[in-house]
């Protein structure tokens, strides 16, 4: 079950601090190869690199954190690669972030997008593996599939070494990409993101996250049933992605919820 990872929130509160537990302790049957931790304005930095310490010393697993560029001076992008370098952590998810609503571009001299993240930790050659994201479904801002995969290509030319997808509800969307990026010369290792139907809510998250939409039948047998229908479109979708050959494993959302980890070893 080692090639499956998972990515958890880290929790804000003794309520949160329960279901993150639950979730982590269900997560170490998996022995999973690592466990990535999100950052957003709700979850700041600092509290994604105390979690994600907190996995590897109190739970022995090892953590992938992220760390947004988007609005950062270079200086401050520096010193939390160099804090998370001193807490243990070896693993980085750098991502763009999420824009203000009301910026469309960052305030000059500041980083606007990942690649700018990835060349910094390469000039600092800071002891990290590095990971970059992307869309199968093609990324909400992009111009257009190929401008898309010219960007996730320029990552890799600076310096990652992983690429973890956005989520999907298609497994033929996620082999058409995987073709795409190899026939570019993208040769890292890509591993395509599983986001748990646990009911419509989830269905809808993806569809405002991304351009990935649900199929008719799909989307009209979740109205009829949701949870008996995401659980088992969700554990279809992992069987089909863990024989996939383009595929090296694969990456579980898990919302702090145990659920789909119990699916997949029950």
């Amino acid at each position: 079950m080692n090639r499956i990872s998972i990515e958890v929130w880290p929790p804000r509160n003794a309520e949160e601090d329960v279901k993150f537990c639950r979730t982590l302790e269900a997560a170490k049957q998996l022995d999973p190869p690592f466990v990535s931790v999100t950052v957003s304005d709700r979850r700041p930095a600092v509290l994604t690199r105390e979690t994600a310490v907190r996995i590897q010393r109190e739970f022995g697993l090892p953590a992938m954190a992220h760390i947004r560029c988007f609005g950062l001076m270079p200086g401050e992008f520096r010193r939390e690669i160099e804090l998370l370098v001193e807490g243990g952590i070896r693993r980085v998810l750098v991502i763009r972030g999420d824009k203000p609503s009301s910026m469309n571009y960052a305030p000059f001299g500041t980083l606007e997008h990942a690649s700018d993240g990835v060349r910094l930790i390469r000039e600092m050659k800071a002891p990290l593996l590095v990971g970059v994201g992307c869309h199968p479904d093609v990324h909400e801002e992009a111009l257009s599939a190929d401008l898309d995969l010219f960007y996730l290509e320029y990552k890799i030319d600076l310096g990652a070494d992983l690429i973890l997808s956005q989520a999907f509800f298609d497994v033929g969307v996620w082999s058409r990409f995987v073709t795409r990026a190899r026939d570019r010369g993208i040769d890292v290792p890509m591993i395509p993101g599983v986001l748990p139907l646990y009911g419509l809510a989830q269905v809808e998250a993806l569809c405002r996250m991304s351009r990935a939409r649900p199929s008719e039948a799909l989307n009209s047998a979740m109205h009829q049933s949701e949870i008996v229908v995401g659980k088992a479109h969700t554990l279809e979708l992992c069987r089909e992605l863990l024989h996939a050959p383009e595929a090296p494993g694969l990456h579980l959302f898990t919302f702090n919820r145990p659920d789909a980890i119990n699916w997949l070893l029950g």
